[in-house]
C-alpha cells in the first residue's frame, strides 16, 4: 500500500500529464493529497494502490503477450510462463511436451502473396493451433515463422497427435482461404517431451533440435526421445501421410 505523499507521486505521471487521466481517477489522487482525515485519506490510498498495481500487472502481461497473435505469448513472456509452470508439473508428476512449430517457406509467400497477407496465413496457424488444444495448455511465437505449444499432460505419443491435427487442420485452412496461392503451405514441427532434469532452456534447445531435423526436409513432425541414462537423443519422423518410421 502507498503509505506517503512521496510513494505516491513517484508511481504519478508529471503534473502536465495529470490532466490526461480519467475523472475519477483524478478525484480519487485529489482526496490522498488533500483530504484531512487521516482514516479517509488511508482508505483512498489503499484504493488508488490496488488500482495503481492492477494497472502495472496489466502493462507487464500485455509486454508478454504476442502483438500479432491473440492470446499467444512472446518469446519472452512464453519463456515466464515455462520457468512458472515447469516446478508445478514435476511437483504433481504431470507429463508436459513442447512443440516447436516453424511455418515453411515464409519468405515465399510474403514475396509472392504481401506481408498482408502473410500476416493473415501467421494468424491463422495461430487459430489452427489454438483450436487443437485446450485451456491448460498454453502457446507464443517466439517471433517471425516460428511457433511453440506447451501441452499439459500429454506425452509424445499424444504430443504426436496434437501436432498432425495442427498440421492438417493448417493443410486446409490456407488451401482454402488462399485458394490462388500454387503451392501447399506445410508445417515443420518438433516434439520433445519433460525429462525429470529438465529446465526451461534444455527442454526448448531439445524441441529445437528437433524442428530443425523437421526443416532439413520440410513438412514433417519429428519426435526427440532423450535416454535417461546415456543422454542419448533419438529423433522419430512423421511422414505428412501420418505413418511413421524411425531414423
Amino acid at each position: 500500500m502507498i503509505t506517503s505523499e512521496e510513494e505516491l507521486k513517484q508511481v504519478l505521471p508529471p503534473p502536465d500529464k495529470k490532466k490526461e487521466l480519467q475523472p475519477k481517477f483524478r478525484r480519487m489522487i485529489d482526496r490522498v493529497l488533500v483530504n484531512d482525515d487521516p482514516s479517509k485519506r488511508e482508505v483512498a490510498a489503499e484504493r488508488l494502490s490496488e488500482i495503481l498495481t492492477t494497472i502495472v500487472n496489466a502493462f507487464a502481461e500485455t509486454g508478454e503477450k504476442d502483438t500479432l497473435i491473440k492470446n499467444f505469448f512472446n518469446k519472452q513472456g512464453f519463456k515466464k510462463k515455462l520457468e512458472k509452470t515447469l516446478p508445478l508439473l514435476r511437483r504433481f508428476n504431470i507429463p508436459a511436451t513442447l512443440i516447436f512449430i516453424d511455418v515453411d517457406h515464409l519468405k515465399l509467400f510474403n514475396d509472392t502473396q504481401g506481408h498482408l497477407e502473410g500476416d493473415k496465413m501467421l494468424k491463422g496457424v495461430g487459430g489452427c493451433i489454438t483450436d487443437s488444444t485446450r485451456t491448460v495448455d498454453f502457446a507464443g511465437r517466439f517471433g517471425g515463422d516460428e511457433f511453440e505449444l506447451c501441452a499439459v499432460g500429454a506425452d509424445l505419443d499424444g504430443a504426436e497427435i496434437i501436432a498432425q491435427r495442427i498440421e492438417t487442420t493448417n493443410r486446409e485452412r490456407v488451401s482454402k482461404i488462399f485458394s490462388d496461392y500454387p503451392h501447399p503451405q506445410t508445417l515443420s514441427i518438433g516434439i520433445a517431451e519433460l525429462m525429470p532434469d529438465d529446465t526451461p532452456e534444455s527442454l526448448i534447445e531439445r524441441a529445437d533440435q528437433a524442428m530443425y531435423q523437421a526443416k532439413r526436409e520440410r513438412d514433417r513432425i519429428v519426435s526427440v526421445r532423450k535416454d535417461p541414462q546415456s543422454g542419448r537423443l533419438d529423433f522419430n519422423i512423421v511422414t505428412p501421410n501420418h505413418s511413421t518410421t524411425s531414423s
